[in-house]
């Protein structure tokens, strides 16, 4: 079965993002494949001592990708990042858009 990709551009603490983030836990307890994308302010996401939700999917062996260009902007490394987080970058997300049964942009 194709994976479905959930796309996020928004940071921490709006609603969009936790909505995503709900709907991510949703999709893998249905055992749909399922990747994350992290754009914009949504890497912000993926730093350590955040209680996003995010490390609870990384848990479940979810692939979840962070825009490298993105991050460097915010000043975030791999360092800072959850282990677990791939740096990625637009070539992945082309790769993830062209092979993904569904997009859903956050």
């Amino acid at each position: 079965m194709k994976p479905v990709i959930l796309v996020l551009n928004e940071g921490p603490g709006r609603m969009k993002t936790s909505n995503a983030l709900l709907l991510a836990h949703a999709l893998a307890g249905q055992k749909l494949p399922l990747r994350i994308f992290l754009l914009d302010d949504a890497v912000y996401l993926a730093r350590k001592g955040k209680t996003t939700g995010l490390s609870d999917l990384l848990d479940l062996g979810l692939p979840v990708y962070i825009s490298e260009p993105c991050a460097r902007a915010r000043g975030l490394t791999g360092a800072s990042l959850l282990p677990g987080v791939i740096m990625g970058s637009m070539v992945d997300l082309a790769t993830s858009v062209a092979t993904c049964k569904q997009v859903l942009s956050f």
